[in-house]
C-alpha cells in the first residue's frame, strides 16, 4: 500500500475538558479575565485563531529487524523501540500536522505588550489543541481500520525515545508538508510552531492493547511517558 492524501480535522477547538484545566489554573483564569475585559468571547476567539490541517502518506514496511524500520523505496527509521511498536504492522502511517499560525501570532502580540501570563495561557492551550488533532486522527483511522479488521500501534514522533529527532527529515521527506503550510527549520523546529510529525503502524496482528515501550522504562518524570 502506497498512498499520499491529506484530511482536515475538523475539531477546532482543543477539547474542553482538557482546556477546562489549563483555565483552571492561576495563569489560565487571569487569560480568561482579561478576554471578557476585552469584551472578548474565549470559544470564538479559539475558532479564529486555530486551523487544524493534516496532511500523511502511507508507507510498506520491508522490515521491522536490526533495531530499525526499512520502509519500500529505502527510507531507514532508526529506532530500536519503534521497531518493537511496528512489529505486526505491514504498512506505516507518516503525517505532518498543524494548527496553522494564529495562535503564534496572538503569542507574539501578547510579548510584545508584556502580556505574559496571557502568552504563557495561549501557549499551553495551542499544545493541547495540536495534540488534540492528532489524538483525533489517530482514533479515526483506528476506528476506520478497525472496519477492515486491521488495527493500530501507538503513535510515535521524532524524539521519543531513542528515536532521534533529526529524523524529523525523513518524515518530512515522505509527507508533502507544502499544502498545509508547514516548514522544517534547519534546526529541526517546525513552523507553525504547533505543529507535529509523527508515525503510527498498521497491521492485522498487532497486539491489543498495543505495545507500550514506556511499561518497560524507568524514565518516571518523562513528560511524554504513557501509562
Amino acid at each position: 500500500m502506497h498512498a499520499t492524501s491529506e484530511t482536515v480535522i475538523h475539531t477546532s477547538v482543543p477539547n474542553e475538558g482538557r482546556v477546562a484545566e489549563v483555565l483552571n489554573g492561576r495563569h489560565g483564569r487571569r487569560f480568561r479575565r482579561s478576554l471578557e475585559r476585552e469584551g472578548r468571547d474565549f470559544t470564538r476567539l479559539l475558532r479564529k485563531w486555530i486551523y487544524p490541517r493534516l496532511s500523511y502518506t502511507i508507507r510498506k514496511i520491508d522490515s521491522t529487524e536490526g533495531g530499525a524500520v526499512t520502509l519500500q523505496g529505502g527510507t531507514v527509521l532508526k529506532s530500536s523501540k519503534l521497531a518493537r511498536v511496528l512489529r505486526g504492522c505491514h504498512d506505516l502511517l507518516c503525517f505532518i500536522a498543524t494548527i496553522g499560525p494564529g495562535i503564534d501570532d496572538n503569542i507574539r502580540r501578547f510579548m510584545s505588550q508584556n502580556r505574559l501570563t496571557d502568552m504563557y495561557a495561549l501557549d499551553t492551550i495551542g499544545s493541547t489543541a495540536i495534540e488534540d488533532v492528532v489524538d483525533t486522527f489517530h482514533t479515526m483511522m483506528r476506528d476506520t481500520l478497525r472496519k477492515e479488521v486491521k488495527g493500530v500501534s501507538l503513535r510515535f514522533s521524532p524524539g521519543y525515545c531513542d528515536w532521534p529527532v533529526t529524523e524529523q527529515k525523513k518524515l518530512f521527506a515522505l509527507v508533502d508538508p507544502v499544502r498545509i503550510d508547514v516548514t522544517l527549520l534547519p534546526s529541526l523546529l517546525m513552523v507553525p510552531r504547533k505543529s507535529v510529525s509523527g508515525v503510527f503502524g498498521i497491521g492485522a496482528d498487532i497486539q491489543s492493547p498495543p505495545y507500550n515501550p514506556c511499561s518497560h522504562c524507568g524514565k518516571y518524570s518523562c513528560k511524554e511517558r504513557r501509562s
